[in-house]
């Protein structure tokens, strides 16, 4: 067995073993992409051939740049971890993983994290590695939209039905909340006419200092770097993955933002952040209604709900009628940050949709 960066003349290969493996369709042209059109010279691919020559492993280290509290540092996503199946049970994943973890040494990065469902590879990354194991916090929250049903108008109170109730307590019942559903309705109307929702940002520096203001408000946020070149390589230009962009702004200031993955009948929020509640609110209606018209089946949203930021999202998903379900795990290797116990506090992980590979979310 030998194990090796990759050359280029081998990644077809690996894009096969990857197919086969996993019955997917991946290209060429996608590898090229994911691993070399964002920082290629700071990528990282290694793989296993046995003594036929023949690719049988794969582990690859996406280079993104992570904001931790205030500071911009350089990591590594894991992805592609593969063995084939006839390799398993030799020691022989951890060679490869700790041999590309030397590799991201080399290139300065701070620490290597990842999402993984895989128990395997779990299990060797806790026990043999020593990665920090987190499986009680990336959660996945959906909203099964009905299809032919659509937001109700609010209603004037039945007066003559009420009269008409025997019980007086649940027809006073019934009239307070139609009227504090007419409240409502007027404030969210007032709302809306303050919040102007856009396609695109106003300023190239609305989201940076938005999440300025947002690690005032949580101390110790770690988020990734959303600078033009990041987000022009893992959202606009993305080939795999067609998102729809929305912009909040209230008195001038961005209060909130997202970006929506579409995939035929699914939809992603690959991130929604949010400071402005109200407008965050409209917003998520606004995307809710459009998925709607567009004969969306099922509206996904997927993050650390350990992190308080992120559990404000969940809270605001939950009123506007998604639910929580099944989570996956975040794994994350400390190698050069200087306060490991920092770092591996999974509450300051701003965890969202973009942190995925980039073919669903």
């Amino acid at each position: 067995m030998k194990i090796k960066e990759i050359e280029m003349a081998e990644v077809g290969e690996a894009v096969k073993l990857h197919n086969s493996t996993y019955n997917d369709k991946r290209t060429l042209k996608q590898w090229i992409w994911e691993y070399g059109s964002n920082y290629p010279e700071l990528s990282v691919f290694t793989v296993v051939k046995n003594q036929d020559g023949k690719i049988v492993g794969t582990q690859g280290m996406i280079p993104v740049y992570i904001n931790i509290n205030g500071d911009v540092f350089l990591s590594g996503k894991s992805e592609s971890s593969l063995l084939h199946p006839s390799c398993r049970g030799k020691g022989l994943f951890g060679c490869l993983y700790s041999y590309a973890m030397s590799l991201c040494k080399e290139q300065n990065m701070s620490c290597v994290w990842g999402l993984t469902t895989a128990v395997r590879a779990v299990k060797v990354l806790r026990n043999k590695l020593g990665f920090s194991v987190f499986e009680d916090a990336i959660y996945e929250s959906r909203l099964i939209l009905n299809l032919s049903g659509s937001i109700s108008p609010v209603q004037e109170p039945n007066t003559k039905l009420i009269l008409k109730m025997k019980d007086s307590g649940m027809a006073f019942l019934l009239f307070a909340n139609a009227l504090v559903r007419r409240y409502t309705h007027r404030v969210r109307k007032q709302t809306l006419e303050s919040v102007s929702i856009e396609e695109k940002p106003r300023s190239r520096d609305d989201i940076s200092e938005l999440y300025k203001r947002l690690r005032a408000e949580a101390r110790n946020l770690i988020h990734l770097s959303l600078d033009e070149k990041y987000i022009a390589w893992r959202v606009l230009h993305n080939p795999n993955v067609r998102y729809l962009t929305f912009f909040a702004y209230k008195n001038n200031s961005l209060g909130a933002y997202c970006y929506v993955a579409l995939r035929k009948r699914e939809a992603y929020l690959a991130d929604l952040t949010f400071e402005d509640y109200d407008g965050a609110d409209l917003l998520l209606r606004r995307v809710i209604q459009l998925c709607r018209e567009r004969n969306i089946r099922c509206l996904y949203f997927i993050g650390n709900i350990r992190n308080p930021l992120i559990a404000k999202i969940f809270d605001l998903l939950r009123r506007n009628g998604f639910s929580k379900r099944s989570r996956t795990t975040f794994v994350l290797k400390n190698i050069s940050y200087s306060n490991p116990q920092f770092l591996n506090d999974i509450r300051n992980w701003y965890v969202n949709g973009l942190w995925t590979e980039g073919f669903r979310f």
